[in-house]
């Protein structure tokens, strides 16, 4: 064989493996995209997609908010519904009604850090052209006019929401398998009045002793709506149950986050897409990553609450709101 034949044939031998190994690699591709596309189409299968204005205006941003506030930090509204109607999977019956938990969820993902504001739901600000509770803005115009009460008032740039109803946060507890919290012997009195109510309770059994104690879902949620003694403390009781599920949740094994997150997307809804939730998971992992929390009004915005002249008969918290838009300022961003 001569020398010409001779290296015809190993041009031909390598395109040959050229070949094999692109179609190797294309195969590959495709087996990959496909297994990934098959657990999104898993995972996103019973997800609730939320549609919201994308225009500035609809939304109560104003150009001068859009452009100057920092893009590293994103601001989701939280919202919990106070519905009691168990069809969780129709949506308008479990998603109506006054938004009786508000928070402001702030992720920086720039040094992967997360603050909660909790904006008590008797504030007495500005919704749709006239002073309200705010947590009417949810039962009169849903997520949208409820972001543009937040927006407008406390002069942020919320794009997106999460909201849940009582039901449904008794779901994602029980995916979690409830929580581990420290309570007082007079919570514990009233978890288990909350928690075996006839009317809106879940039958969640009865709770012995107190302390450290774990909480099954229905103990956690009758924990987070007790308020014998106060909204604010109420308050902190909702973000206490947060935040350990967030512990919970880091703790997690990974290769279960996709069977999580189709359990937990099932019985919320959200304005987010797949993507967007899936590009916040990284910052489970960080080391050090905890929740901080803070309420509106609190210690640093001075309020009086009661029944005015104006507030129609109804307990409200009054404030100075742009005292409290600058709080939000300092707490969200550190701008002064």
């Amino acid at each position: 064989m001569n020398k010409r034949k001779k290296a015809a044939l190993r041009r031909q031998k390598n395109y040959l493996i050229l070949f094999n190994v692109l179609t190797s690699v294309i195969l590959a591709i495709c087996i990959i995209l496909s297994s990934f596309l098959g657990i999104m189409a898993y995972v996103t299968k019973d997800m609730k997609q939320g549609h919201i204005s994308n225009d500035h205006d609809e939304l109560g941003i104003s150009s001068e908010i859009a452009n100057s506030l920092p893009k590293d930090i994103i601001n989701i509204a939280l919202f919990g519904i106070d519905t009691r109607d168990r069809k969780a999977t129709d949506r308008k019956k479990a998603l109506s009604g006054n938004s009786d938990t508000i928070i402001i969820v702030s992720i920086n993902t720039n040094d992967n850090t997360i603050k909660l504001t909790s904006i008590l739901r008797d504030s007495w600000v500005p919704v749709n052209g006239s002073y309200h509770k705010i947590n009417a803005a949810y039962a009169g115009g849903g997520p949208q006019r409820a972001i543009h009460t937040l927006n407008n008032n406390f002069g942020l740039n919320i794009k997106d929401y999460v909201s849940v109803s009582l039901f449904q946060m008794k779901n994602v507890l029980e995916i979690l398998g409830g929580v581990d919290i420290e309570i007082t012997e007079k919570e514990r009195q009233w978890i288990n009045r909350i928690a075996n109510d006839p009317y809106d309770g879940f039958a969640g059994g009865y709770l012995e002793k107190a302390g450290l104690v774990h909480l099954n879902a229905t103990q956690a949620l009758s924990y987070s709506r007790i308020r014998y003694d106060s909204e604010e403390t109420r308050v902190l009781r909702q973000q206490k149950v947060l935040s350990c599920m967030f512990e919970k949740l880091k703790t997690y094994p990974k290769t279960k986050y996709p069977e999580l997150l189709r359990q937990v997307l099932a019985n919320v809804e959200t304005s987010m897409t797949y993507d967007e939730i899936l590009s916040y998971a990284p910052m489970l992992a960080v080391s050090g990553l905890h929740l901080q929390k803070t309420s509106i009004p609190g210690q640093e915005v001075v309020a009086k609450g009661g029944i005015f002249e104006d507030t129609r008969g109804g307990w409200v918290w009054k404030y100075d709101i742009e005292a409290a838009k600058k709080y939000i300022y300092r707490w969200i961003y550190g701008i002064y």
